[in-house]
């Protein structure tokens, strides 16, 4: 997860403040950051103890720094995914109270015990039918004369109140022609196909896999849970956004 995100991060205006020492650790991590901060890069020795303490020391500086030039935001979707050591940096990092003007928020769909005692967990109850609904209305009209209650009710049950579920069925529904977006309308062209899909076959699960990044981050920021790692209050004017793959 580190790799993801430091780069965004070196790139804000204060980053430049970090030790030597600590910028030859991130640029162990991410390579292109030895050129940033015109270091040699550490040798990683693997994920011992002590590469795990230099490195969350490393990122603590360099959340430090950052946040002495002003208030900034960090949001991280798909925690779910991280690696235990970048977790553990982001602990650390917290743990120290280096990121005092740091809003940091992460999505995931479970919860993250080694954050636990250093975050605020929001759980996110499933979406309602309604809101369902509301989510299809969103991109789109819903006509009762083309689209019943009773279909929304049944894809929000097949999608578990997930909003990620709901793309993906219609994802899934919009490949295979069951149903369609014409004139600014849901409208459905195959009963039988939307019924097929929502039993939830092999062949659709493979289809989900082609969503787009896009809507992947909009279905993981809404999923089951958004943390507030730490942070406080103020005006916010700059940001970096990323996700764990």
């Amino acid at each position: 997860m580190l790799a993801s995100i430091l780069p965004a991060i070196a790139a804000l205006p204060g980053a430049a403040g970090i030790s030597p020492a600590s910028a030859a650790v991130l640029a162990g991590i991410v390579p292109q950051l030895a050129d940033r901060f015109h270091v040699a890069a550490e040798v990683s020795t693997g994920n011992s103890d002590e590469q795990l303490r230099r490195r969350g020391l490393a990122v603590a500086d360099l959340f430090g720094a950052v946040s002495e030039e002003g208030a900034w935001a960090l949001l991280i979707d798909d925690l779910q995914w991280a690696d235990a050591s970048s977790l553990y940096c982001i602990e650390r990092t917290l743990a120290r109270g280096a990121g005092a003007g740091l809003l940091l928020l992460g999505a995931s769909r479970v919860s993250i015990p080694s954050l636990a005692s250093s975050s605020q967990e929001i759980a996110l109850p499933p979406l309602t039918v309604a809101e369902v609904g509301a989510l299809l209305g969103s991109m789109a009209v819903v006509n009762a004369d083309h689209w019943s209650d009773a279909r929304t009710e049944a894809i929000q049950r097949h999608a578990g109140g997930s909003p990620f579920g709901v793309l993906q069925f219609l994802r899934a529904a919009i490949a295979s022609e069951a149903v369609s977006v014409t004139a600014g309308q849901w409208m459905v062209h195959s009963e039988t196909e939307v019924e097929r899909l929502l039993q939830g076959t092999a062949i659709d699960q493979a289809r989900i896999l082609s969503i787009s990044a896009d809507e992947r981050v909009f279905g993981g920021a809404h999923a089951a849970r958004v943390g507030a790692l730490g942070g406080l209050g103020g005006e916010h004017s700059r940001g970096v956004g990323a996700g764990c793959e």
